[in-house]
């Protein structure tokens, strides 16, 4: 692969399959979906309470006495409806002001969430397009610069990988990358057993740079160089 060609799969970097949370039209596919969806829980805890509720309301719905007046009787439903609606209201004022907060919850850390994440990807974006720039001209440096940036994709894809199965609620959750061409299996195997893998790569991105720098396919001062 060509310096460009590389540049390029890195912008375009997908990692693993996630919920297709597009709504298309109609909403559909998000509201009745079987992913990503509120609905089946919410009929699972709701057919059986309103089959509980119309039993209760169906034994209640009558005195027990057979020789009570009219009056008595209109007086029963007319409690009832008061009973009921006071029930009603109350129980519409909770569930409302319990949703509206937890709505709200959900939302500022789903948008802090997607904010942070974007904003990683294009700090370390930034580092990535950086170093390729800072990268040797001269002729005879353009096989070793060819393998260096072969090698700091692969790295950056490996980060973006540890990154995002650290926030997973899934640690083990497979994300697509690079192939690991140009890695050591050993450092691999030490990676694998490692806690934080993020800083891991992060230390291999930021040595691999300063031996680079003294072989000569990062020719740039140290000073500009840490701007990465």
């Amino acid at each position: 692969l060509s310096r460009r060609s590389v540049f390029f799969q890195f912008i375009v970097f997908t990692c693993g399959e996630m919920i297709d949370y597009r709504a298309g039209n109609w909403g559909f596919h998000v509201a009745l979906g079987c992913e990503g969806s509120l609905v089946p829980k919410a009929v699972t805890m709701a057919i059986p309470n309103a089959i509980i509720t119309f039993i209760l309301a169906t034994i209640w719905q009558m005195p027990g006495s057979d020789d009570v007046d009219g009056s008595t009787i209109t007086n029963f439903h007319e409690n009832t409806v008061k009973a009921a609606q006071m029930v009603i209201g109350t129980f519409t004022t909770i569930m409302t002001f319990i949703l509206y907060n937890r709505s709200n919850i959900a939302y500022d850390r789903w948008w802090e969430g997607g904010t942070l994440l974007q904003k990683t990807r294009g700090e370390w974006f930034n580092a990535y397009s950086s170093i390729m720039a800072f990268t040797s001209t001269k002729p005879e440096m353009q096989e070793q610069v060819e393998a260096y940036v072969q090698l700091l994709a692969r790295l950056m894809s490996l980060l973006m990988c540890c990154g995002l199965q650290q926030v997973s609620p899934n640690r083990d959750r497979g994300f697509e990358i690079f192939d690991l061409s140009g890695i050591e299996p050993e450092s691999m195997d030490f990676l694998n057993d490692a806690p934080d893998k993020v800083e891991i790569i992060l230390q291999w991105i930021q040595r691999s740079m300063v031996l680079h720098m003294q072989t000569g396919v990062l020719p740039i001062a140290p000073p500009i160089l840490s701007r990465a």
